[in-house]
């Protein structure tokens, strides 16, 4: 039986009550909230007006206010779901979250999942990861190694690695460019002996998504690379690529050239390359000696690039300058370090089991603007939505808005069609409802459960069954109300004869899906809500009327 242990004073107030059902679903106190910034707070320290991160109707990753918090009550009954986070980029293979079995997660082409419904080896789950987006800079010094001395190493996870070295003379050549990729990379304690018996120090950039962006199509194995080379081209990586493999010609009476070692690409690629100093400016020409071929800038075209390049050369690497050309002590931004992006990815699920603590837990949840957000990396959904009428005293003519809980909304940045369906609908609802704020349920195909409903299928149930439960809705596709379950006195004995015969018969809303979640009770004189779960412990909730108004 459902006990008012929580809220006694309520409990005396023996008054009318309406009964409805509930969509939610909770997570453990220690489950870690994504914040718009990237960093993650525990969902039991989340408060309105902290800002998540959430998903849009499009897919885009965007910050998402919290508008509600719950403290759902305890279980002891719980699901530990884990995935792989193979191509996710940098962290641990796998992830993890602890949920109750009727929370939901987004899987696509589905829509939201419950997940005791989660199959391993079917559903993939949508999550997200945070990566450092490379800068410009960053960008430019690793392309230029790459043409260089650089090699490409791949991890399991699919995400690559750029490693270089250099002979310990060069030390400062090899911190020059550690300090421009900043926190990306680093320099290796151990000295290595190379295959010609010189003494190297050698660095690596850490496994990063965006260096696959840089290289994409290259294979220096095979001397190939991609024509985005030629876009990408600039002087921060040309300066990089000569100090790796160019040379300063200087002969007697003669104006300074220079060469670039290019043996180990192919024709093709020679064009490539050829094509991206055109793009600077600089006239370059293909010479094969017996040691292989490289390409030979005349001294028109190497003075040119000199003055491209000068800057970004350190001390130590400007005796690959000409004499007027040395001396500054090199530049590179200030800072390098890029800004966090997160992407989102939709991962395989390893497994889902019980889990059973030795105490309860307490179960928590939030409501957000776009009725999502991340925890444990994880999307996780809830749904509301209403339609704004205003008429001026006296006018004929009114405003329109639809609106996402707190945030307007539009057909172009829609929350799973709501906007796009009241705008079809406009002049239907206009005539139907009237002026007012019309809150209610935004439900069906692809949001949440489903309820019951494929292709597409949607419907709008308003919230405020006083109003609307006799009212004629057959002009508007999909306008409904919530079904009234119970109507009467505000009493456990009545709370727990709702919960059974919602359990027994299944959703009124949707006839013939039997998995309802619990119900929402509605007390008339205080003007709240409360809603109670199915499960081994009733759980309950104090909240504002989402109906307040119309």
């Amino acid at each position: 039986m459902f006990e008012f242990t929580g809220f006694p004073s309520i409990a005396r107030l023996r008054r009318d009550c309406v009964i409805s059902e509930k969509i939610d679903g909770c997570v453990t106190a220690t489950a870690s909230i994504t914040m718009a910034d990237g960093s993650k707070k525990k969902i039991k320290d989340v408060v309105v007006g902290d800002v998540v991160l959430g998903q849009d109707e499009s897919g885009a990753l965007v910050p998402s206010a919290v508008l509600n918090t719950f403290r759902n009550g305890t279980t002891k009954d719980w699901l530990t779901v884990r995935g792989h986070r193979l191509s996710m980029g940098r962290g641990p293979s796998t992830t993890s979250v602890r949920v109750t079995a009727n929370h939901r997660f987004y899987v696509e082409g589905t829509g939201y999942v419950r997940a005791d419904k989660l199959v391993p080896g079917v559903h993939k789950i949508r999550t997200h990861h945070s990566d450092l987006a490379l800068t410009a800079v960053q960008r430019s010094v690793l392309l230029g190694i790459l043409l260089g001395d650089g090699s490409i190493s791949t991890a399991a996870s699919g995400s690559q690695s750029l490693a270089w070295s250099h002979s310990v003379d060069q030390l400062d050549y090899l911190e020059w460019t550690v300090a421009a990729l900043g926190s990306l990379s680093h320099i290796d304690k151990c000295i290595r002996t190379s295959g010609y018996g010189s003494e190297m120090h050698s660095a690596r950039t850490v496994f990063h998504p965006g260096i696959n962006e840089v290289f994409d199509g290259f294979d220096k194995p095979a001397g190939t690379i991609p024509y985005t080379t030629v876009e990408m081209f600039n002087p921060i990586v040309l300066a990089y690529w000569y100090m790796d493999d160019g040379s300063l010609v200087h002969d007697h009476g003669q104006e300074d050239r220079v060469t670039l070692s290019t043996h180990s690409f192919s024709d093709e690629s020679h064009k490539i390359l050829r094509a991206a100093l055109y793009k600077l400016g600089i006239d370059s020409a293909v010479q094969e000696t017996s040691k292989g071929s490289f390409l030979r800038i005349n001294a028109n075209s190497a003075d040119l690039m000199f003055c491209m390049i000068a800057p970004y050369l350190p001390p130590s690497m400007q005796y690959k300058l000409p004499a007027y050309y040395r001396g500054s002590t090199g530049w590179l931004p200030t800072s390098t370090e890029g800004n966090y992006r997160t992407v989102t990815a939709d991962i395989d699920i390893l497994s889902v089991e019980p889990w059973v603590p030795r105490a309860a837990y307490q179960k928590y949840d939030v409501e957000t603007e776009t009725h999502n957000y991340f925890v444990g990396s994880v999307l996780t959904h809830n749904s509301n939505a209403c339609v704004v009428f205003e008429q001026e005293e006296g006018s004929e003519f009114y405003s329109f808005a639809v609106q996402s809980r707190k945030r307007f909304i539009t057909p172009d940045s829609d929350n799973f069609g709501f906007a796009k369906w009241a705008y079809d609908n406009e002049t239907a609802l206009w005539n139907t409802l009237g002026p007012g704020r019309h809150y209610g349920e935004w439900w069906g195909s692809g949001i949440q459960r489903g309820y019951g409903l494929t292709k597409g299928e949607r419907r709008f149930s308003l919230f405020n069954t006083a109003r609307w439960k006799d009212v004629d809705f057959s002009a508007v596709q999909g306008l409904g109300v919530v079904p009234e379950l119970f109507v009467g006195e505000f009493s456990t004995e009545n709370i727990d004869q709702a919960k059974a015969a919602l359990l027994e018969f299944g959703s009124v809303a949707s006839p013939g899906f039997d998995r309802p979640e619990g119900i929402v009770v509605y007390h008339t004189a205080s003007k709240s809500l409360y809603k109670v779960t199915y499960g081994p412990e009733d759980s309950y909730e104090w909240g504002p009327n989402p109906s307040k108004g119309v």
